[in-house]
């Protein structure tokens, strides 16, 4: 927050400001936000933390393959919806609640 308390990340970061991306299509008012691209990556994060422990982490590979075949397409505004991200999940073998709290135990969003 600025001195007037105004939010002066818009919708960039997470954690009151702690954690930021950059808009990754440089339009604030629509498309993914920063916010969003943070949130992807504490989830693919969890992914490899949950998945990840053999050195290969199968999941988190197909997971990214699900989520960029079904949720990263730019005419349609998937990438920062909840529900595709679930859907991946699925389609790649991985449990969306222990992913969910691997990133609210990281301190959440």
């Amino acid at each position: 927050q600025g001195f007037n308390g105004e939010n002066e990340c818009v919708n960039l970061c997470t954690n009151n400001g702690r954690y930021c991306a950059t808009d990754p299509n440089g339009d604030l008012d629509s498309g993914a936000s920063g916010a969003d691209v943070v949130k992807e990556s504490l989830r693919r994060l969890c992914i490899w933390q949950s998945y990840g422990k053999d050195g290969v982490g199968r999941e988190w590979w197909d997971y990214t393959k699900e989520f960029v075949f079904r949720c990263d397409n730019p005419d349609k505004a998937f990438f920062n919806n909840e529900e595709c991200a679930v859907d991946a999940m699925g389609h790649a073998g991985v449990d969306a609640n222990t992913v969910d709290r691997c990133m609210s135990d990281s301190g959440g969003l």
